[in-house]
């Protein structure tokens, strides 16, 4: 699948993270808060072929917070909130939830993680979140639009507009496959049909 090429799963290993380790930022009059859903090391050349661990090692201020001591890069998996003065709180891609069967993806797949509880620690329950925007529709962007309850996919921010690309919505949704032309030949099928769908057969979704 092009998102294991993009990602390097099964090369790289999960770094531990406390209660989705929070951080918070005032830029001008908007709030931005991270909570990261999962951390990973290494597997980066499936992203960027000319970094290899070697490579990264000679790029000395990588380490520690961006590789590690062996040159294997980190990448976080996360949300971030952006709460605007007069009560708008959006949060910007939604990583990639529970319950997802992903299994070409090892750290992804049938997730059972604590991320909506972390999320109302650091005070942004889910139902207080009024849009949802996703930048785009890998599954690592859009798996916490839904959840499940009681063996059906619900959208997990019941009060939120979920905004879409409205081209790169129609082009799934009409059959569209990965690479340019639809070279590579692989669809999100069943991201759109567990994350995406039950966001639009709710009534909460808006092409932009």
């Amino acid at each position: 699948r092009i998102l294991r090429l993009a990602t390097g799963q099964g090369k790289h290993g999960l770094i531990a993270t406390v209660l989705g380790d929070p951080k918070r930022w005032k830029v001008g009059d908007c709030t931005v808060t991270r909570i990261m859903e999962m951390e990973t090391v290494g597997g980066q050349t499936g992203l960027l072929p000319g970094a290899t661990n070697e490579v990264a090692r000679s790029v000395k201020w990588l380490a520690p917070l961006f590789a590690d001591e062996k040159g294997r890069m980190k990448f976080a998996i996360q949300v971030m909130v952006v709460d605007v003065p007069g009560g708008m709180r959006i949060a910007v891609d939604t990583c990639v939830g529970n319950d997802k069967h992903r299994p070409a993806m090892r750290n992804w797949h049938m997730r059972t993680g604590q991320f909506l509880q972390h999320m109302e620690r650091a005070g942004i329950p889910r139902e207080s979140v009024t849009h949802v925007f996703c930048t785009h529709l890998h599954t690592d962007h859009i798996g916490w639009n839904t959840m499940k309850v009681d063996g059906k996919w619900v959208p997990t921010f019941p009060n939120a507009q979920y905004l879409f690309g409205r081209s790169e919505f129609e082009y799934w949704s009409q059959g569209g496959r990965a690479g340019e032309g639809g070279s590579l030949g692989e669809s999100i099928e069943e991201e759109l049909h567990d994350s995406v769908k039950p966001v639009v057969e709710a009534g909460l979704s808006r092409l932009v």
